[in-house]
């Protein structure tokens, strides 16, 4: 499978959070959600595991189109979750970013469980500290090998 260019993959992500923007906007989404930022995402979390099975089902038939587009509203309502947490989304998304940005080979690796990449054997991540057993759920401290294409 080819990777798309970096511009029609942007272009793609922004017109989706667009779309989050307008529907909210359209169906006046925030203002029927309670104050509480863990009250507005405990509301929408049934919306996101629905979504999450529905794609886990696509997995399963295999129709890369339905799971495409079963992926696409896993993220149209994970991004919903951050416009309904407002402001506070915007700091965490500059978080998130920083911290994604910084992981380098030299100080993580890709869980082959997981495909996450939390923090190297020697540095472990605040919340995850990787597994040292052997056998299922154990974790490859080897960089990871991703390339930039």
């Amino acid at each position: 499978m080819a990777r798309v260019p970096r511009s029609d993959f942007l272009s793609a992500v922004t017109n989706l959070a667009a779309e989050v923007y307008d529907f909210h906007e359209r169906w006046g989404v925030e203002e029927r959600l309670p104050d509480s930022a863990i009250e507005r995402i405990r509301t929408r979390q049934p919306m996101l595991r629905e979504e999450m099975r529905e794609l886990d089902d696509e997995v399963i038939t295999e129709d890369e189109i339905a799971l495409a587009e079963e992926a696409t509203d896993v993220a149209f309502v994970a991004i919903g979750h951050l416009a309904v947490l407002q402001e506070l989304s915007l700091s965490a998304v500059e978080t998130v970013v920083a911290k994604n940005a910084a992981k380098i080979d030299a100080s993580h690796y890709i869980n082959k469980v997981t495909g996450k990449s939390p923090g190297a054997p020697s540095q472990p991540s605040r919340r995850y500290a990787p597994s040292r057993a052997a056998g299922p759920g154990s974790v490859d401290p080897s960089p990871c090998s991703y390339s930039q294409s």
